[in-house]
């Protein structure tokens, strides 16, 4: 019998790149190319303040802010500060403090710009402060602002299935030696947790592995669905499996 090496992935963010000097201003069409100030749909304008690379995008017909953050190096590749998105009219929609890939904190808005949710993470990114407001401003008990979808136990119990399941039924090639790969399994918790929506994300160049990966994925017992501002709401998940000639698994 063979075995399979399991990354469990996550989601990821933004970033552009741009030197250390005076402010800079870059215009954008609709389809954020690179064009002439007076063609321009959006521009975006970059400069340096207290240490930190800030860079704020405007609609360029009325000058309204649309986002805004702030990275620690000169590719403004790594977050550091707020980041926070607007809607059409300049509202605040969100601000999310950001350390790297690390959300520290974040407030989340009502239509008007009345306060909705706020969360803090502690040093192991887990969320040890929630709180929410109803529209008209008088705080709600119990209030989650965000709850990622998890499995029933946690990551180890969810990564001995996966340990359990590729050792079962493995294509016939892949046992005898033959092939090897990876798979990238994209799915949804749906709001009442169950896995749906099983689909490739990234194949491993042969059918028999996609497949058994597939299969693993869509038989997943029920999740405990995702909660934002207090709603179970669809969850986005991604799973890659390592079909490797290693005599061993190691979950990562």
């Amino acid at each position: 019998m063979r075995y399979v090496l399991l990354a469990v992935m996550g989601i990821v963010i933004w970033g552009n790149v741009c030197a250390q000097s005076d402010t800079i201003y870059t215009y954008y069409n609709p389809i954020w190319k690179p064009v002439a100030k007076d063609s321009a749909t959006f521009y975006e304008k970059k400069y340096w303040q207290n240490q930190l690379l800030k860079k704020e995008t405007y609609r360029a017909d009325s000058g309204i802010v649309m986002r805004t953050g702030s990275f620690s190096d000169t590719a403004g590749k790594i977050e550091q500060g707020f980041f926070s998105r607007y809607d059409r009219y300049g509202v605040i929609r969100d601000s999310i403090y950001q350390e790297g890939r690390k959300r520290k904190e974040g407030w989340y808005f009502y239509n008007n710009g009345a306060k909705r949710a706020y969360f803090h993470t502690n040093a192991q990114g887990n969320y040890d402060i929630q709180k929410g407001w109803d529209e008209n401003g008088g705080e709600i008990p119990n209030y989650i602002a965000f709850r990622p979808a998890t499995f029933p136990g946690g990551d180890s119990v969810w990564k001995s299935y996966l340990v359990q399941h590729v050792s079962a039924n493995q294509p016939i090639d892949y046992a005898a030696g033959k092939i090897s790969g990876e798979v990238e399994i994209l799915f949804t918790i749906a709001p009442d947790g169950k896995v749906t929506d099983v689909r490739l994300g990234k194949s491993s160049g042969y059918k028999e592995l996609d497949t058994h990966a597939l299969e693993i994925i869509k038989s997943s017992p029920q999740w405990i669905p995702c909660i934002q501002f207090n709603e179970h709401v669809r969850y986005f998940q991604r799973q890659s499996l390592t079909y490797s000639a290693q005599q061993q698994v190691i979950p990562q």
